[in-house]
């Protein structure tokens, strides 16, 4: 008959049969595959970030060349603009000049033109002045009293009325009118040009 002591003994080598022996590790090893190299993952790691960043430089280039394209065109668009307003800028500042010039010409004209009216008028005023010299203006003097032949009438009248001794009786006229207007109650003056101006005084 065993003892109690034997079977405690016996119960370890049932456990130590269960442990995995050392060929079952070494199975499971040939069976994994080998872990890869460091430097061979950090060259892979760089190739991976040169290309990232190559990719996001032409992103970035492709974007920019597109702004600075269609700023480009504004910008030619603008200068465009520009170049036409200073066109017309040019062009109305040569017809402000040209106009500029025309009006000195025409005051240097006008001027002139002045000058001579003035000078005409003067002769003018002149000649009138010297006219009337020898006129006689007769007032208060009926209407139609002269008849149809007022130069011939007033020849003669004229000596007689002023009392004037001629050689023929007769002081020489020019003219012997009536003044201008229309026929009312008092009749219209006569105007009557002497020959010469000495039988006036």
């Amino acid at each position: 008959m065993k003892s109690s002591g034997q079977s405690q003994k016996e119960k370890p080598s049932k456990q130590r049969q269960t442990q995995p022996k050392i060929s079952d590790h070494a199975s499971i090893l040939a069976v994994a595959p080998p872990l890869a190299n460091a430097s061979t993952m950090t060259d892979a790691s760089a190739l991976d970030i040169s290309a990232i960043m190559r990719e996001v430089t032409k992103n970035i280039g492709e974007v920019m060349e597109q702004k600075l394209s269609k700023f480009s065109d504004t910008l030619d668009k603008i200068t465009s603009r520009l170049d036409d307003q200073s066109k017309r800028i040019g062009e109305a500042e040569q017809r402000v000049s040209n106009v500029e010039d025309q009006l000195a010409t025409m005051e240097q004209r006008l001027k002139e033109v002045e000058k001579c009216s003035a000078g005409m008028a003067q002769r003018l005023d002149e000649g009138e002045n010297r006219s009337r010299r020898d006129n006689i203006r007769i007032l208060n003097f009926k209407e139609n009293a002269e008849g149809n032949n007022s130069i011939q009438f007033f020849e003669s009248w004229l000596p007689t009325a002023l009392g004037l001794s001629t050689a023929k009786g007769r002081i020489k006229i020019d003219r012997a009118h009536r003044s201008f207007g229309p026929k009312g109650n008092r009749p219209r003056p006569v105007i009557i040009k002497l020959h010469n101006s000495r039988d006036k005084m």
